[in-house]
């Protein structure tokens, strides 16, 4: 049942196209079976259609098992396969007797087609091959054109075809170029009237054309929008018209600074002017577009002088011994001051909001000396020796000091003095009259110049006594200095302070 079925549709179809469609008359061939291979029984003809349209082969089959049919574009000289069809048949019930089509080929009107039919069956055994053309009806093209200033969208969707489809849809706009597509557009070079033709192809090869004329017209110029900000720092106007808008495109910016200033003309958007003095003034752009068309703009502004008052210095101070510390974070700008520089009033400078700075007296400075006396164990027993060395209290070695030795329970003293490396030694139980006892205090004073010095210790049993003696310039008086301080702003303006400071020594 279905394969009477398909037979049934397939040729429903080709009567339909039989019934609507012109059909041209082709050969008919007898294709037998003789009694050599399939091969040998083979036949071949060509057919050249005079216009688009389906090809079938109607086959009335008298005795054979199946059929090939092999169809060729054999135009070139060069055959491109078309279509290969097996045929059982069985399998469509016309065997062994009936009539069924083969599959449709579509033809192009012009070309050579080569068609080949190989029967297989018992000897004698035949088909009748009729070929069977129906004619395609060719596509009608419509389209509606709507301009839009230099522009032209065109839509082919009505366009048909009755008995097939559009494929291909090609536009020809009338000034030398061409486009493709169901629905496009084309946007013309200048003003004017074209001529444009739709031609439209069907799967078959066919085409139908059309054509409109199409008036296409330039955009009318709408003016710029001119449009600014303005900046103001003291007497510098900075302007920016990035904000200006036109259709196509701003070409010139003119500015009128409203100082009685010459205008000034700029390509792009941004500029900037200085005043002369503070006030009220109108700021006008006007911006010109690549067609000519001008559009204006303006605003007031109003540049300013910033009044900067120098700096004000100040400062504190507070003293230990020679040392001063000195803050000047009191001093005060409208502006912010940029540098503190300070004068120590001894020939010296220093920097810094704040600032440390320790005077010289030219003296010597209080120090702890360790005995420079190395005592080994081959140092004498009883009688006792004192020894050590005159130094200065920055530990330097002071050479030719008077040393007076005085055992303080008798009281008896021995005068010596160091010698030019600083060191001294005394024979202190031989050199007083009542000698020395263990544990007697002895105090040392040592004098040179007008530096003085003394130490005290006691006496050892069996050992040197290392008593060094660290002499000292007499206490300076206090003394004063003067320390200036002077502040600068970021304009350069400056201010100096200064003040009296007494150290003491």
């Amino acid at each position: 049942m279905t394969k009477r079925f398909v037979t049934a549709i397939l040729m429903c179809a080709v009567m339909a196209l039989v019934a609507f469609v012109p059909l041209v008359a082709g050969g008919e061939y007898t294709i037998i079976k003789g009694p050599q291979g399939p091969r040998a029984s083979a036949m071949t003809w060509t057919y050249e259609p005079v216009d688009y349209g389906v090809w079938v082969a109607k086959l009335d089959n008298n005795g054979l098992r199946s059929l090939v049919i092999d169809v060729y574009d054999n135009t070139s000289g060069a055959l491109d396969q078309v279509l290969h069809q097996r045929i059982r048949f069985a399998a469509y019930d016309i065997y062994p007797s009936g009539t069924m089509f083969s599959e449709p080929v579509n033809m192009a009107a012009g070309r050579i087609y080569e068609i080949t039919a190989t029967p297989n069956g018992p000897q004698e055994s035949y088909v009748v091959v009729t070929d069977t053309f129906t004619i395609n009806s060719p596509p009608v093209a419509q389209f509606t054109a709507t301009p839009d200033y230099l522009t032209v969208n065109v839509d082919a969707s009505a366009s048909y075809d009755t008995d097939g489809t559009i494929v291909e849809y090609i536009w020809e706009w009338g000034d030398d170029t061409m486009g493709a597509g169901m629905i496009t557009s084309h946007t013309y070079a200048m003003a004017g009237t074209y001529t444009v033709i739709l031609t439209v192809v069907d799967n078959m090869g066919a085409s139908g054309a059309t054509m409109q004329d199409v008036t296409v017209y330039e955009r009318p110029n709408d003016i710029p929008i001119a449009a600014f900000t303005a900046m103001v720092t003291e007497l510098v106007v900075d302007v920016d018209a990035s904000g200006s808008t036109d259709d196509s495109m701003i070409v010139a910016y003119a500015w009128s600074w409203g100082d009685g200033s010459a205008d000034e003309m700029f390509v792009t958007p941004i500029a900037s002017h200085t005043y002369a003095m503070p006030g009220t003034y109108t700021i006008t752009l006007t911006v010109t577009d690549d067609d000519g068309a001008t559009n204006s703009a303006s605003q007031d502004v109003m540049p300013y002088v910033t009044v900067d008052n120098p700096p004000v210095a100040s400062f504190t101070v507070s003293v230990d011994g020679l040392t001063v510390s000195v803050d000047a974070s009191l001093s005060t700008d409208d502006n912010g001051i940029v540098t503190y520089d300070w004068n120590w009033g001894d020939g010296t400078t220093g920097s810094g909001m704040t600032a440390t700075h320790t005077y010289s007296t030219g003296g010597s400075m209080a120090a702890v000396i360790e005995s420079l006396i190395s005592i080994d164990a081959t140092a004498p027993l009883p009688p006792y020796y004192v020894a050590g060395y005159t130094l200065d209290t920055m530990g330097m070695i002071v050479p030719g000091c008077t040393l007076t030795i005085v055992d303080m329970r008798t009281l008896e003293s021995i005068v010596t003095t160091s010698d030019a490396s600083g060191f001294y030694m005394v024979d202190i139980a031989n050199g007083l009259p009542s000698g020395m006892l263990v544990g007697d205090l002895v105090n040392i004073t040592a004098v040179k110049g007008d530096m003085i010095g003394w130490t005290e210790g006691n006496l050892l049993a069996g050992s040197y006594t290392a008593l060094d003696v660290i002499l000292s310039a007499p206490q300076l008086p206090p003394f004063d200095v003067v320390i200036t301080l002077t502040v600068t702003d970021a304009k350069g303006q400056t201010d100096t302070v200064s003040m009296t400071v007494t150290l003491y020594p």
